[in-house]
Order: C-alpha cells, then structure tokens, then sequence
C-alpha cells in the first residue's frame, strides 16, 4: 500500500500543476485508503518519525526499512510515469528539441 501510495501522490502532486486542490484531495484520498493497511504514512519522513516516536527500536527497525525501501520505490515509478507522459518539442528557430509536459498528462 505503501508503494502504490506514494506513487500516486508523487503523481498528484507533479501533474496537479497550479492547481493544489487536486493534489490535496489526492492526499486525503490515500491517507483514508491506506490507513487502516499500513498506516498511510506516504513519506519517508513521516515513516521515521513514527518510528522515533514509538521507541521501539529494535522491534520495528525491519518495517522502517521495509517502508523506506516500499516507497523509494513507488516514488521512482512515479518518476518513470511522469518521464513517459512528457513530449518532445523542436524550439523555432534554433531546432533544439526539449521536454514538455503533455497537453493531456
């Protein structure tokens, strides 16, 4: 839950573009999905000051990393998603071609 979690906030966020409320109901979304499964933590911050918070450190030092790991990951396919959902656009004039986000992303 985790992963895919932080894949779709890390989604919200960079194709929200000026406008938050998308990005923030997106939030509210997944924190009321993924609690009651891992306890919508979303964020590697967020998962290590739970895990500071609870001062059980030799207990709960393998599903901290298990978070970080579950959520590093989702972050960078979310990453490769957004990558694949730019075009590539030639500038006028000049001929050098950059990425833009797609019209439809």
């Amino acid at each position: 839950m985790e992963l895919v979690g932080t894949c779709l906030l890390m989604l919200a966020f960079n194709m929200a573009g000026p406008d938050l409320y998308v990005a923030a109901f997106t939030y509210f979304a997944l924190v009321v999905c993924a609690y009651e499964v891992s306890g919508a933590h979303l964020n590697p911050a967020v998962s290590l000051g739970v895990y500071i918070m609870e001062k059980k450190f030799d207990k709960n030092f393998l599903f901290l990393l298990f978070y970080w790991v579950a959520q590093t990951v989702g972050a960078l396919i979310a990453l490769a998603i957004g990558y694949i959902q730019r075009v590539i656009v030639e500038q006028e004039g000049t001929g050098k071609e950059y990425l833009v986000p797609s019209v439809y992303a």
